[in-house]
């Protein structure tokens, strides 16, 4: 195998960068936009005013810190995370429970 030139190897590790920053982007966006969403939902279809959504909201951040930093440091195939948390979907879902192959199918 031929070896790369410097140079092309820091216009790879640039562009490597580049493509990281707009998956960040993207997924501070998308996140956003869920909560924003979450929101407006509770307010529209259960009458929540602004404290208790913002105690929901504070929760909801929460939540996701919590997840994303056990997700992150299941290294393996993060199969106990998503055990973790679909055992607490299902017992907070109780029938309408959809298991998290069902949730995140592209």
């Amino acid at each position: 195998m031929a070896k790369q030139s410097g140079f092309l190897a820091k216009i790879e590790a640039k562009h490597q960068r580049e493509l990281q920053e707009v998956e960040l982007s993207t997924l501070k966006f998308t996140r956003q936009l869920m909560m924003d969403c979450t929101a407006i939902a509770l307010n529209e279809k259960c009458g929540f005013g602004p404290e208790r959504i913002k105690t929901i909201m504070d929760a909801v951040a929460e939540n996701y810190a919590e997840f994303a930093d056990l997700i992150n440091a299941d290294t393996d195939d993060q199969d106990y995370s998503w055990e973790v948390l679909d055992r607490r979907l299902r017992q907070i879902c109780g029938e309408y429970f959809v298991p998290m192959e069902e949730r995140y199918r592209a």
